[in-house]
């Protein structure tokens, strides 16, 4: 999920027995002002397979910010979201990749932004050969597979599979995808 994604959604946006969070807003931030907009494109409006794990989380999460409504009394704000600060108020993008930034600093982990995270994950996924993101994805990787430096790089796919490794930009310091693992039986 994008950023923006993720401090939109909604408890109504999740159904937690049947796995899925579907995308149906946004927070964007405009001339440092954070809107509720749509996603960022009409591919932006899906649902997405969510593990055991997360759903585990978000059920412990949901158990926390119950809790956080009783102890802030009159003071919440009601919106619906999942992630809010202390008094149930959105959370601002910005704040969400500062938050983000100091727990990598603290971790000592290398920076990535949290948007290089969605492609982190990605790669991985594709990796693990997740079927939801293949879907969507196969049509990409098979083209730029056979388009030899169609991501500005120097095709280093093998018949039938590849692998994935990820290298950092000289220029903008973020993580780039190298090349995909893919089979294509």
């Amino acid at each position: 999920m994008r950023r923006g994604e993720t401090c939109g959604v909604r408890w109504s946006d999740i159904d937690l027995p049947a796995r899925t969070v579907t995308v149906t807003q946004q927070i964007t931030s405009v001339d440092g002002r954070a809107i509720f907009d749509e996603p960022k494109t009409e591919r932006g409006r899906r649902t997405i397979s969510l593990d055991a794990e997360t759903v585990d989380v978000l059920r412990d999460h949901a158990s926390r910010q119950a809790a956080a409504v009783i102890e802030a009394g009159s003071l919440w704000q009601e919106t619906g979201l999942v992630f809010t600060r202390e008094d149930g108020s959105f959370v601002h993008p910005k704040r969400l990749s500062h938050v983000f930034e100091k727990l990598c600093r603290h971790a000592r982990l290398p920076h990535i932004g949290i948007h290089g995270m969605r492609h982190t994950y990605a790669t991985i996924a594709l990796r693990a050969a997740v079927p939801r993101l293949w879907e969507r994805a196969k049509p990409f990787v098979l083209e730029t597979m056979r388009s030899p430096g169609a991501l500005g790089r120097p095709r280093c796919c093998g018949a039938g599979s590849t692998t994935v490794s990820c290298t950092r930009s000289t220029t903008s310091g973020s993580w780039r995808p190298w090349c995909w693992t893919v089979t294509t039986s």
